[in-house]
């Protein structure tokens, strides 16, 4: 049978991840999250493989408070940026990709855009919670550096989810 093997020399790791959540006004919060890391495999100077690809994060989240029969109704809106990312050398898993006629190992820079809402009813004394999430709004053709898929497959287009959560007592 054949044998896998692997050997990693000395590598440098350097990266900054900042983060933090605001209270903009009594309704508003703001959310942000940004990773910036680079690599280098020392004995060969190329970067490590399967590091993630710079990226950026927001989440606006807007409660109206109530409405009716609704409670704790909420709106948020994402955006998700990725930075694009070449493979570290032909040693990167899926780099074959970047030499074959279909697919791709290295991927370009993608904006994702998410909307969602929420509210609370009580039905029979019982708070019940109806949720919407739509991702990726625009519906972007996209790759993540980190999809195992990538090689052959787009990220995950528009996606629209449903759902209901209830607390009995």
């Amino acid at each position: 049978m054949p044998l896998f093997e692997m050997r990693q020399g000395d590598a440098q790791i350097e990266g900054v991840e900042i983060g933090a959540n605001f209270k903009i006004t009594q309704d508003i919060d703001w959310e942000f999250n940004a990773n910036v890391i680079n690599s280098e495999l020392d004995s060969v100077g190329s970067e490590l493989p399967l590091m993630p690809a710079n990226s950026f994060y927001q989440r606006i989240n807007y409660s109206f408070g109530e409405l009716s029969s609704f409670s704790d109704i909420n709106f948020v809106i994402e955006h998700e940026y990725k930075n694009n990312k070449s493979i570290a050398g032909k040693f990167e898993p899926f780099a074959q990709y970047d030499f074959l006629p279909f697919g791709t190992a290295s991927t370009e820079q993608y904006h994702l855009i998410n909307l969602g809402a929420s509210a609370q009813l009580q039905i029979n004394k019982h708070p019940v919670t109806l949720s919407v999430k739509v991702n990726n709004v625009t519906d972007e053709a996209y790759r993540d550096f980190l999809d195992t898929y990538k090689g052959y497959a787009l990220g995950m287009g528009r996606n629209i989810q449903l759902s209901m959560s209830a607390q009995l007592r």
